[in-house]
């Protein structure tokens, strides 16, 4: 056999080695199969771009009822897999009333005038304080810091509630902290406990507020 010969079968054989799953060796992502231990998070160019029933492993889409033998029943990986009453928590469906969620007041921005009256927040001219509470029915919760002269305040700031199925009402008001009377900013228009249920589970728990070209994001995350 020529030198030729010899280099041509030798790269078919390498060939057909890489293509081909390896009995025992494991999973080999990139070889054109899907094989055990492959998905199509971990491995989508052999397994596609969606979920893969049968595989063993309960993949974005997938549920208990759409592929029970890879999701057990009452497992979930995103809120939206469960009733709506529920709520997804390590991989299984929990009842989401009765249980506390912590809100974030994460940050804001805030118009570069009073849109009341078009002049300056500061007396002076200068930017306002803005400061938030957070008000369960007429009560008040807490209040955060307050962040001098700031058109994007950041406050990270969490307060704890425990959601029930009811009629409460959970709001949140922005001001600019001043020595006498504080001026308003804006105040959210969500305060059910159904309506911040839904931001958890059909907005990953982000509610982007925006009133009179200021704005408020808030973080609900169950506990």
């Amino acid at each position: 056999m020529t030198n030729r010969a010899v280099f041509i079968l030798s790269a078919l054989l390498a060939t057909a080695v890489a293509g081909c799953p390896r009995p025992g060796g494991g999973a080999v992502c990139g070889n054109g199969y899907c094989e055990t231990g492959e998905s199509s998070f971990s491995c989508p160019n052999d397994c596609g771009g969606g979920p893969v029933c049968g595989n063993g492993i309960c993949e974005g889409g997938e549920t208990a009822v759409a592929c029970p033998s890879d999701c057990a029943v009452g497992g979930c990986v995103y809120h939206t897999d469960c009733a709506v009453d529920q709520i997804c928590v390590g991989g299984a469906c929990n009842l989401a009333w009765g249980r506390s969620y912590r809100f974030t007041i994460d940050s804001g921005t805030v118009n570069g005038t009073d849109p009341s009256t078009g002049a300056a927040w500061d007396a002076l001219g200068g930017a306002p304080d803005p400061v938030v509470s957070a008000n369960l029915n007429s009560g008040l919760v807490g209040t955060t810091a307050i962040v001098d002269d700031s058109f994007a305040p950041y406050w990270g700031m969490a307060f704890n509630y425990v959601l029930q199925n009811d009629t409460s009402d959970i709001w949140f008001e922005m001001n600019d902290d001043d020595v006498s009377v504080s001026d308003y900013i804006l105040c959210t228009d969500l305060g059910t406990p159904a309506q911040w249920l839904n931001v958890v589970r059909t907005m990953n728990g982000e509610y982007d507020f925006f009133q009179d070209g200021s704005s408020l994001i808030i973080f609900v995350d169950p506990l």
